[in-house]
């Protein structure tokens, strides 16, 4: 298969610059995958320089073609990366001075499904790290991003209802899975719009514009519930019951927590009572008005907050203290990607324009 290379520069520069390109654990011999004798001997397959503004639309698009292929092909994908990271879950493709950054998720979306999962390396010069390889054991993540990616209606949501187990006992499940069925119907991530729609509403308003998108939906609840796992994993905390945010059973759990003696609940009644004590203090230090969804985004996806409040239970801390110290570990968390999106959305070119938009209406 061939390998393609895809650099925001020419090769030469990049060598002049960083000397050599190296991949591998930086504490091992590592191997070389550029520098000026492979340059010199024509050892690198035929190279596409792109623009940075363009680096991220090109790079998916190459790699969602290398993935077709290796699935006809019964092959195997190995993805280098050399870029900065932005965290443990962003890529600065396209550069550090712009909002316009890759996700591991958004990534693992460009490869057809039942290609093995990218090995993601970030590069700093010419030291190499892992990028988020420890946290990436949600079963339902590459299959799901990659029906979204392609835009299959019905795997989207059939894949969906295999998530989230319990949930259709509470919150706003009913209505959520009525539009998926919707979806899955007319093949759209959208309600279909009828003439009556558009005869009772302003022909200025953005009523139209704020139904459920299915895509929408999903990703929004992907990203957060990986988010919730990134937060876990950096703080050192258990995954409840040891599964991802969208395989846990928050019945199961529960069960499982009462009947291990040494959690000290004597009972259903108990444990749910030290749950809405949690879950209280976590609403009065504003866990439940961060990273709201949008309207096309669905509605609040409460999954995000008890699979943390499940964590902090398996944490076993001796003391309130203790639980407000993990509390605002979590928050500073959270904080830092809600003003990571929040900047990605002021820089989003249809974000400015329906605000432009609305503003002027007042202004008038």
């Amino acid at each position: 298969m061939e390998s393609p290379l895809v650099p925001g520069g020419a090769p030469e520069k990049i060598v002049e610059t960083y000397g050599q390109l190296l991949h591998g654990n930086p504490f091992q011999d590592r191997k070389i995958v550029l520098n000026k004798d492979i340059l010199d001997n024509a050892k690198i397959t035929p190279v596409t320089v792109v623009k940075q503004k363009q680096m991220i639309e090109k790079f998916l698009h190459t790699l969602t073609e290398l993935s077709e292929e290796a699935k006809r092909t019964k092959g195997n994908v190995l993805l280098l990366i050399f870029c900065h990271g932005i965290d443990a879950q962003k890529l600065a493709l396209a550069g550090t001075k712009t909002n316009d950054v890759l996700s591991i998720t958004r990534l693992q979306g460009a490869l057809e499904r039942y290609v093995p999962s990218p090995t993601t390396s970030g590069v700093t010069d010419s030291t190499t790290s892992q990028i988020g390889s420890d946290e990436l054991h949600d079963p339902f993540l590459g299959p799901l991003l990659s029906s979204l990616y392609h835009r299959r209606i019905e795997e989207m949501v059939a894949l969906w209802r295999m998530t989230c187990p319990g949930d259709e006992n509470a919150g706003y499940w009913h209505i959520v899975n009525a539009f998926m069925s919707r979806c899955a119907e007319t093949g759209q991530v959208i309600d279909v719009v009828t003439e009556d729609d558009i005869q009772n509403s302003d022909s200025d308003s953005e009523d139209i514009d704020a139904r459920f998108n299915l895509a929408d939906i999903i990703e929004y609840r992907l990203n957060i519930a990986q988010l919730a796992e990134h937060i876990l994993y950096s703080l050192g905390l258990p995954r409840p019951g040891n599964t991802s945010c969208l395989s846990w059973n928050p019945y199961k759990w529960s069960d499982g927590i009462v009947a291990d003696a040494s959690y000290g609940f004597s009972d259903a009644f108990a444990l749910q009572h030290h749950k809405d004590r949690l879950w209280m203090r976590m609403h009065n230090l504003g866990f439940s008005s961060r990273l709201l969804p949008t309207p096309q985004q669905g509605p609040i996806f409460s999954r995000f907050n008890r699979y943390l409040l499940a964590a902090v239970i398996e944490a076993r801390p001796t003391s309130e203290a203790e639980e407000e110290r993990i509390f605002h570990a979590m928050l500073n968390h959270i904080d830092k990607a809600q003003e990571f999106y929040k900047a990605k959305a002021q820089a989003n070119p249809d974000v400015q324009r329906k605000f432009k938009k609305h503003f002027g209406r007042i202004w008038r």
